[in-house]
């Protein structure tokens, strides 16, 4: 008995020294809240997309703090100048400058005034090429019923050999429930109509993880079967078919070990752009205030995108996980509509209904009916 008490002592203990370890990241002398934090890269092959927001406390639950109101522009050492347009999509803010096409020798700082007199911007940047992706594969774990998405890359040796990925997703898939009859309420009456159209839904996300690779120490510059994304077989991904399209950019090694550090941080501090420790430097400077910090590392470059299928009968590892069982409708058809459940069947002899949760029934709760234009697939 004695020895379970000094145990469960040396528990409690360790408990509270792991539970002190990840406090709210306060740095001695400098405050983590307001920092200016830059996302995004000077891409010569698309528009460039450029991120301003303001860093906040761990323990802050607010949204994002976009930087409204921002100047930002480019300027090429050839003397060319480039305004950014800012442009809001689903609440998130970017600014959006118009580089394709331009001229891959000249060199381009990226430049930004904030409101209330902040002025920031790069030294003048080469831009680098990129070499193509060589593949993007995907493999089951069969005992932990996941899949992981891999990239597989190869340049020559007098190239870069530093690297970091990004990926836009869409995904097709289905509610539990594919009906053709529904309760109309306002008429109080069930409505049988073979265009019901709640069961192929469609969804769009990004990848919010940092991804990089260093070839430096190997024989060949080559990074064979990065993983990039894993997926369990409950992930409404893996419903029904999964598209991956995946963003590949040389970096400098300042670039790499930059984002190496912010990912290890990213780790212990719960978020990409969480507080950073005080020493974790970018290419930004404010030159209004050289003592002011600024998050954000900025490349040059001309990146390669490559794009994967993967069906669900292929991966074969999907399974529903709600609570989507089917109940035979005891009260009222409007109180079960009040209730969250939505018609599954009905008999129009015994006027007999049947009812799932809302959620099982209707895939436009958790996505949307608009198809990618590349969809390979032709549901409506």
């Amino acid at each position: 008995m004695k020895n379970c008490r000094i145990k469960l002592s040396v528990i409690i203990l360790l408990s509270v020294a792991v539970i002190s370890c990840i406090s709210p990241f306060e740095p001695k002398g400098a405050s983590v809240e307001g920092i200016l934090v830059v996302e995004g890269d000077i891409t010569l092959n698309d528009t460039t997309v450029i991120s301003l927001t303001r860093s906040a406390v761990i323990s802050s639950t607010q949204q994002k703090q976009y930087v409204y109101a921002a100047t930002v522009w480019l300027e090429s050492s050839d003397g060319g100048i480039y305004y950014g347009v800012p442009k809001v999509e689903s609440g998130v803010l970017t600014y959006q400058i118009a580089t394709i096409g331009l001229s891959s020798s000249a060199q381009y700082r990226l430049k930004i005034n904030t409101p209330g007199g902040g002025q920031y911007e790069t030294g003048f940047l080469p831009v680098m090429e990129t070499p193509d992706i060589e593949d993007i594969t995907w493999s089951v774990d069969s005992v932990y019923r996941t899949v992981t998405f891999f990239v597989t890359s190869k340049a020559s040796n007098n190239t870069s050999n530093y690297y970091r990925w990004d990926y836009t997703e869409d995904w097709e898939f289905t509610s539990n429930y594919n009906t053709f009859v529904y309760y109309d309420s306002k008429r109080n009456k069930i409505i049988s109509d073979t265009l019901v159209n709640w069961y192929y839904c469609y969804k769009k996300g990004v990848s919010n993880g940092i991804y990089v690779a260093n070839t430096s120490s190997l024989s060949e510059n080559r990074v064979y079967k990065k993983p990039i994304a894993t997926f369990g077989r409950h992930d409404n991904r893996l419903r029904m078919l999964y598209s991956m399209e995946v963003t590949q950019r040389s970096l400098t090694r300042e670039g790499y070990l930059y984002w190496e550090n912010l990912s290890k941080n990213s780790s212990d501090l719960g978020g990409i752009f969480s507080p950073q420790p005080s020493e974790l430097k970018g290419n930004i400077t404010c030159t209004s205030n050289p003592d002011e910090r600024v998050l954000g590392f900025i490349s040059a470059v001309i990146t390669k995108k490559k794009r994967v299928f993967a069906y669900a009968k292929d991966i074969n590892i999907f399974e529903f996980n709600d609570d989507c069982s089917i109940v035979v409708g005891q009260s009222s058809w409007a109180d079960m509509k009040t209730s969250g459940y939505e018609l599954v069947g009905f008999d129009d002899m015994t006027n007999a209904t049947l009812w799932a949760m809302r959620k099982c029934v209707d895939c436009r709760l958790q996505g949307t009916k608009t198809r990618p234009s590349f969809w390979p697939l032709n549901h409506k």
